[in-house]
């Protein structure tokens, strides 16, 4: 007997899981539940990003994120409140109301989900790669680290890394690497050759290879932190 296709509400409902499920994972492992870098690392608005955590807590019965509002919000909620009626409680817009409640239905088109969760994917792909780093490379000959490296880099372009400025804010980037191996930093518009990082990379798994300079380093040794490559 031929096996049952799945239904679109079927498909729906599991890639609605499976954003859900990736969507806490990268706010909890990744991003030190931080709403911020959650979004930012996932290319979706900070809105966006809190709906689908308090959707996911939820459906799993547990408080992923919370603030007052979002809690006076859900308790009026709960109790059989109107959008209106919260409305005139909290002093908000209806689209601000909204965005403290949970998804009571899929509002997503297939094709939106699909490409929601696969952003996601792609997010958590990027992380076990930094995670595993080191393991990959245990027992590999220079030659074959060093072309692993930068395959890494590579595939790794367009996670968001953090640098700290001289008042000890946090600012993000994101880097990719163009035909001609060279990095590039978005926003900051800093080029740096393949050259000058695989003389980085070395520096940082032996300090006693050649130093680097602070500016290469200011922008490799974030991404080399998340990598587990051990710092000079």
């Amino acid at each position: 007997m031929e096996a049952k296709k799945p239904t679109h509400e079927e498909k729906v409902k599991k890639l609605m899981n499976e954003l859900l499920d990736g969507v806490v994972s990268v706010f909890k492992d990744e991003c030190s539940c931080n709403v911020s870098d959650t979004a930012r690392q996932l290319e979706f608005s900070e809105a966006k990003t809190r709906k689908l955590l308090i959707t996911a807590g939820v459906r799993d019965n547990t408080v992923y994120y919370s603030s007052g509002i979002c809690q006076q919000i859900n308790e009026l909620y709960s109790q059989g409140k109107s959008i209106s009626e919260i409305m005139k409680a909290t002093g908000l817009g209806n689209k601000s109301v909204q965005g403290y409640l949970p998804y009571t239905k899929v509002v997503y088109k297939l094709p939106e989900l699909t490409a929601a969760a696969k952003r996601v994917r792609i997010s958590r792909s990027r992380q076990r790669l930094c995670d595993r780093y080191t393991t990959y490379i245990s027992g590999m000959s220079k030659t074959a680290e060093d072309k692993f490296f930068w395959e890494t880099l590579k595939k790794i372009a367009g996670k968001t890394f953090y640098i700290t400025d001289k008042k000890g804010k946090r600012i993000p980037f994101t880097y990719s690497i163009n035909a001609r191996s060279k990095l590039c930093i978005d926003k900051f518009e800093t080029v740096l050759c393949k050259k000058d990082i695989m003389s980085a990379y070395h520096n940082a798994r032996d300090p006693q290879s050649m130093p680097v300079s602070d500016d290469i380093s200011k922008y490799l040794y974030p991404i080399f932190s998340e990598m587990k490559i051990r710092k000079a």
